[in-house]
């Protein structure tokens, strides 16, 4: 019980952002330019509570579940997961969930997203990639599950990702030295990283001589506050956005087979 200090849902810091970035998760988009169907309430029910559920055999009694609805992998990544990441942000702001129980079913969700990615880390990756992008998440910041959802998606389109955690200035020169990127997405959760994120795109940007169009990407885009901090401070990124489809055609990579949003949490 919280005491009458805190009665009031608690408020979104950085680090609980980073952890979920609820807000980008939370949008379910378009595929194909049509409306998205309701997701299945009963699958949606079943997965949460899996992912909640401290037993190690609850995850493989919902996939029946999942066959019997058709419910795809691909479903499951861009749809399902980010509403149920946002619902547990939701109940863990109310204190209907521990931040233990957030914390290892969002550790779930992870494992379960690689496992079922897996088939998609050769897409993209050889000669005949319509493209390739390089992912940036800087140091500091926790969130995993975002980019590596979006890394998936893109793989998926047939772009070439590669997916750098914290890259120092050093790394990503020889990144550049080596690589023939068509853009860069970063990831930033929170506030506290746009100095640095400011730092990361000059980098960036000198590497390949000014050539290499930036996409700022992440919660920090739903999360800062007109009335606290105004407009998000310049970083030299071209955009941002959250619609990995307005990203892509940035980059000059205009190919979709559905409509995507761009997750980071």
């Amino acid at each position: 019980m919280r005491d009458s200090q805190h009665d009031e849902p608690r408020q979104r810091d950085g680090s609980s952002v980073s952890l979920l970035a609820a807000e980008a998760l939370a949008r379910l988009v378009a595929r194909d330019g049509k409306p998205t169907a309701a997701l299945n309430v009963i699958v949606l029910e079943r997965l949460t509570q899996a992912f909640l559920d401290p037993s190690t055999g609850a995850l493989s009694a919902v996939y029946g579940d999942l066959r019997r609805h058709r419910v795809t992998d691909a479903d499951l990544v861009d749809f399902y997961l980010p509403q149920i990441a946002r619902t547990l942000g939701t109940d863990w702001e109310m204190d209907r969930i521990s931040f233990a129980a957030l914390s290892i079913a969002v550790a779930r969700m992870q494992a379960f997203l690689r496992e079922i990615s897996a088939g998609w880390a050769g897409q993209g990756d050889g000669a005949a990639a319509v493209g390739s992008v390089l992912l940036i998440v800087p140091p500091g910041e926790t969130h995993t599950m975002g980019p590596m959802t979006v890394l998936g998606q893109m793989r998926r389109r047939g772009i070439s990702v590669s997916l750098k955690f914290g890259p120092s200035p050093e790394e990503l020169h020889l990144l550049m030295q080596n690589h023939n990127f068509d853009g860069a997405i970063i990831s930033v959760g929170c506030r506290e990283h746009l100095e640095l994120c400011r730092k990361l795109v000059k980098t960036l940007k000198q590497g390949s001589g000014g050539t290499l169009p930036v996409a700022l990407g992440g919660a920090v885009l739903w999360t800062h506050d007109s009335a606290v901090g105004g407009a998000l401070p310049p970083t030299g990124a071209d955009i941002a956005t959250n619609d990995l489809t307005v990203a892509l055609a940035a980059f000059g990579l205009s190919s979709a087979p559905r409509a995507l949003e761009l997750e980071h949490g």
